[in-house]
């Protein structure tokens, strides 16, 4: 199918932009002209729908009731500073439950106004985020909570989980692991993440698949063919 974002043609360049330039995000009450949506829990493609405030609210409160007074702090600095005090699961949770809403958010609006085609920008890990650990682990449990929050709607959807990203320049090739998740590889450019979802949007096999991206040889519009 041939869509557009909401700024334009789907060009990598516009969308490789978009990592870099938040004037070009986006909400959800403005995507309701275009035949697709990509979302990006980080927010650098795509405003979400997430209250932050909120949350900072809620962690804040969590914080409070261990006896810790955080009123002056950010939300990353609770997320952060929150294993010291052994609230790590608790921000976590708080965390998970606003960016789930968010998500959740934006494929209702969606569904209710005809939108169908949905791709997801994740992360590498998201698939099973108990197989990692340390800082990171909340973060990667809210992209699995998003993933799932989508598969489990009724929309057509791609979820593209990329490793570790550069600013480096785009090679044009990637290495893509359909329902797989190796556990090393290059890392990968934004701008070769920014032309795999044009390649997503265009090409109808691969709605339906959680797809793991690194940096790799084969050409991007050949790596997202699914097997057959």
């Amino acid at each position: 199918m041939s869509a557009s974002l909401p700024w334009g043609v789907p060009s990598a360049r516009r969308i490789e932009a978009a990592f870099s330039r938040p004037s070009l995000q986006v909400g959800v009450s403005s995507i309701f002209d275009y035949g697709a949506v990509v979302y990006d829990l980080d927010g650098t493609l795509v405003r979400l729908a997430v209250n932050w405030k909120a949350a900072a609210n809620d962690a804040t409160a969590a914080f409070a009731e261990a006896g810790v007074d955080a009123a002056d702090a950010d939300l990353w600095s609770l997320f952060e500073t929150a294993p010291e005090y052994g609230l790590a699961d608790d921000v976590e949770s708080i965390l998970a439950s606003h960016e789930r809403w968010g998500a959740e958010r934006a494929i209702r609006a969606c569904e209710a106004r005809g939108i169908d085609r949905f791709v997801m920008i994740s992360s590498r890990g998201a698939d099973d985020p108990e197989r990692r650990q340390g800082p990171i682990k909340p973060y990667i449990v809210a992209k699995h909570v998003a993933d799932r929050t989508l598969q489990q709607s009724s929309l057509d959807e791609t979820i593209l989980r990329p490793t570790r990203l550069t600013d480096e320049t785009g090679t044009g090739r990637v290495a893509a692991y359909f329902e797989e998740d190796p556990e090393s590889g290059d890392p990968i450019p934004r701008a070769d993440v920014a032309q795999a979802v044009v390649e997503c949007l265009n090409e109808d096999g691969t709605i339906g698949h959680a797809i793991t991206l690194y940096g790799g040889e084969t050409p991007i519009r050949e790596a997202l063919r699914p097997s057959t």
